[in-house]
């Protein structure tokens, strides 16, 4: 019980800000522009850790990266073809701009995670565009290599910051702490991504997606 408690106090500290990814540091030295990062995650509902992953994975955090063709900019590498959209949408005017990549990329991640409510499917959509990942959906293809990639990564993060979390821990505090509340703080952190993918798959057989949630059981690992 003690264990559970420890490991909920640390998912309480990576919620409440009080972990931070590790090694970020070394791969952008702006603290104010992952603050930003963090900041436009909240505003949308992202995970931040997904979005740490896909820019990983996109740039490398390169915010000069720029494709092969010259057609996707940036940290997050948006395409020119949805400049228009996000410019409307958004007031987007340079997509080279870090702060304003940024943007359009968790905004985009956003609608398609609202829309799917699967982190796979999102993350196919970003990676080659709508309606190329419904044409995989359409063959029976619900995850791809890149959106693999991308949640193994964002996991791994995540359990980076718990082990940060765990440096900052005092153990002498945790056991007043309230068991329930913690366990709940945990299942948010690890849980949601299995519950949504599971609501998506039972989804595509005729159920209502939120008539599912209450039947997966807390800490499934559902793939």
């Amino acid at each position: 019980m003690f264990q559970k408690i420890v490991i909920g106090l640390l998912a309480l500290l990576l919620f409440s800000g009080g972990a931070c990814a590790a090694g970020y540091g070394e791969q952008t030295e702006n603290g104010d522009f992952k603050a930003y990062i963090r900041e436009l995650c909240e505003e949308y509902g992202v995970s931040e850790y997904l979005v740490f992953a896909v820019i990983e994975k996109e740039s490398s955090w390169n915010a000069d990266a720029v494709n092969y063709n010259e057609t996707c900019f940036g940290l997050m590498q948006i395409s020119v073809v949805n400049f228009s959209w996000l410019k409307e949408e958004l007031g987007l005017d340079d997509l080279k701009n870090p702060y304003q990549n940024v943007q359009a990329g968790i905004y985009m991640l956003s609608g398609y995670l609202e829309k799917y409510l699967d982190y796979h499917m999102a993350l196919m959509c970003y990676n080659c565009g709508e309606a190329g990942a419904r044409k995989l959906w359409e063959e029976g293809t619900f995850t791809n290599a890149y959106s693999r990639w991308v949640i193994d990564r964002m996991h791994d993060l995540e359990w980076e910051a718990l082990e940060a979390a765990r440096d900052r821990l005092n153990p002498q505090n945790s056991e007043s702490e309230d068991e329930t509340l913690l366990g709940e703080s945990l299942h948010l952190t690890y849980g949601e991504s299995f519950r949504k993918t599971a609501c998506v798959r039972k989804e595509s057989i005729g159920l209502n997606p939120q008539e599912c949630w209450d039947d997966i059981p807390f800490g499934a690992e559902i793939f």
